[in-house]
């Protein structure tokens, strides 16, 4: 019992790693990543790579809001 619940806080973790990997620019996810691990640095867990797929829509979205912001 007290693995399972281990397995799913852990995993809940990652989930919020993962998605704040994909959604904040590098040094507000570096950040955000540290503040995670530190807060649950009891918990093991091991970080996923991002898909192919989420790294394809994380460029598009960043060159997308980096013409939006350079416009006059």
């Amino acid at each position: 019992m007290q693995e399972s619940k281990s397995n799913k806080k852990r995993d809940k973790v990652q989930s919020v790693i993962v998605r704040v990997r994909k959604e904040l620019i590098q040094e507000n996810a570096n950040i955000e990543v540290e503040r995670l691990l530190t807060k649950h640095k009891e918990e093991p867990f091991t970080l996923m790579p991002p898909s192919r797929a989420d790294i394809a829509e994380w460029v598009s979205t960043s060159w997308d809001n980096l013409s939006k912001r350079n416009d006059y």
